[in-house]
């Protein structure tokens, strides 16, 4: 009997798992909805100044950046894994803050240019799992014909659907570019410095 009701649980947990990834949305789509909803944040706010636009823009792009993700490369697994939550939550916290600043800055600079995405060939919303992670392409029409910003965005599927955890444009990687600039000091200084020096950059 205990047996039955066994097979039985599993073999609905995974009709469950199925029907759930089943309706998964296309990565591509997802970036298409931010693009559409960041142009509609701008043109209600078009008489701010660039600082308050980036604000409002930062804070709309949060939901859909995977902040774990980022620093757990950032700050290597064997660092990360052995520092307290709280130690963790505080360095999540000021990263936040930097990262809006990148990432609002560098949407607003080309926010009324034509972007164009490329579908990625390998993607299969019958068979997504937390954890995957994709790359996905795209063109960003420039005001110089013939030279086209080349932006890749990299994804992972992250609490029912997908997240920002990098961004690569013209082959250069943000998130690579916050490795640099912290790894070496966490591993020379610890994470309390490196927690204060994005504190004062935040601040200024």
């Amino acid at each position: 009997m205990y047996r039955l009701i066994f097979k039985l649980f599993i073999f609905l947990l995974f009709i469950n798992i199925n029907f759930l990834f089943s309706d998964v949305k296309n990565p591509v789509d997802v970036l298409k909805n931010i693009n559409k909803d960041i142009l509609t944040i701008v043109d209600k706010n078009i008489n701010l100044v660039d600082e308050k636009l980036n604000e409002l823009l930062g804070e709309y792009i949060i939901p859909y950046i995977n902040f774990d993700e980022m620093c757990l490369f950032i700050v290597g697994k064997g660092i990360w894994k052995n520092l307290s939550i709280d130690k963790k939550n505080d360095f999540i916290y000021e990263f936040k803050k930097l990262v809006i600043k990148t990432y609002s800055t560098t949407l607003n600079k080309y926010i009324r240019s034509k972007v164009i995405f490329f579908e990625n060939k390998n993607f299969d919303n019958q068979n997504v799992q937390y954890g995957r992670k994709i790359q996905i392409s795209s063109e960003i029409e420039t005001i110089e014909k013939g030279k086209n910003l080349h932006v890749d965005y990299r994804m992972i599927f992250y609490k029912d659907s997908w997240k920002l955890y990098d961004l690569i444009i013209e082959g250069i990687s943000i998130l690579k570019g916050f490795q640099a600039q912290f790894g070496n000091d966490i591993k020379k200084n610890g994470i309390d410095f490196v927690i204060n020096r994005m504190k004062q950059h935040n601040s200024g």
